[in-house]
């Protein structure tokens, strides 16, 4: 399995890397926050929580809102934020 260490550096040479920020705005999607609630809760616009999402879509291969979602409630990701709380 693929991993992010605490540094923020990945552990395979398989998983893409996330930014800080991206892993702030997965973290919050995976507590079902809307695009406007996450913008609201880390300061930023709503377009750039989008921008955010579709990076982290391009960097897994995902396509869609639901493949996106499937992605954001997967066992795989949730292991993944654990290492940073």
């Amino acid at each position: 399995m693929n991993t992010l260490n605490a540094g923020g550096h990945q552990t395979s040479n398989t998983s893409p890397e996330f930014t800080p920020r991206e892993i702030n705005v997965l973290t919050l999607a995976c507590q079902l926050m809307t695009n406007q609630e996450i913008a609201d809760k880390l300061g930023i616009s709503e377009e750039t929580v989008k921008t955010h999402r579709k990076n982290i879509m391009k960097k897994e291969g995902l396509s869609g809102k639901k493949a996106m979602t499937r992605f954001l409630t997967s066992q795989r990701l949730y292991q993944m934020l654990a290492i940073y709380h």
